[in-house]
């Protein structure tokens, strides 16, 4: 069941049918558990994230005292304060993340004899997938760099 379903009113109601009284009931007890857990991290990130500002507060303190003013304590708060972000999209890659562009790492030439490159990265040209089916080593068609 993705999560679409899942968080589907009528899709539960229907499953709950279909699976029984008792079997909903365990599920439904694991769920407050988990939603349990959850809480109590999102209460301890809270906690974690107040006493970080409490020491950027201080500082902010000790640099006025210093005679050092002009930084703002959302300048130096913004990374630590702001909360984290959790979910599909705080990881790297993923399937349509853009990554950013690489040098070539093989050169080769087409049936045409235009010279082609590829970083290693997607799908490898056919060209030069003939050329592998053919006996040709990856290796022989790798770009030597110089130090």
């Amino acid at each position: 069941m993705s999560f679409a379903e899942f968080n589907n009113i009528r899709t539960l109601r229907k499953e709950a049918r279909e699976i029984g009284y008792d079997v909903f009931l365990e599920i439904a007890e694991k769920v407050l558990a988990i939603s349990s857990e959850i809480e109590d991290l999102k209460k301890e990130d809270e906690a974690n994230r107040a006493k970080k500002l409490a020491l950027i507060e201080k500082f902010q303190a000790m640099l006025a005292e210093e005679g050092i003013e002009g930084i703002a304590i959302t300048e130096i708060a913004e990374g630590v304060v702001a909360p984290a972000k959790t979910g599909s999209g705080s990881g790297k890659g993923g399937k349509g993340v853009k990554r950013g562009s690489v040098e070539p790492k093989y050169a080769f030439k087409d049936d045409k004899g235009v010279e082609q490159n590829w970083s290693g990265r997607g799908r490898m040209p056919l060209p030069l997938k003939a050329k592998i089916e053919a006996g040709e080593k990856l290796e022989s068609f790798l770009i030597k760099k110089e130090d």
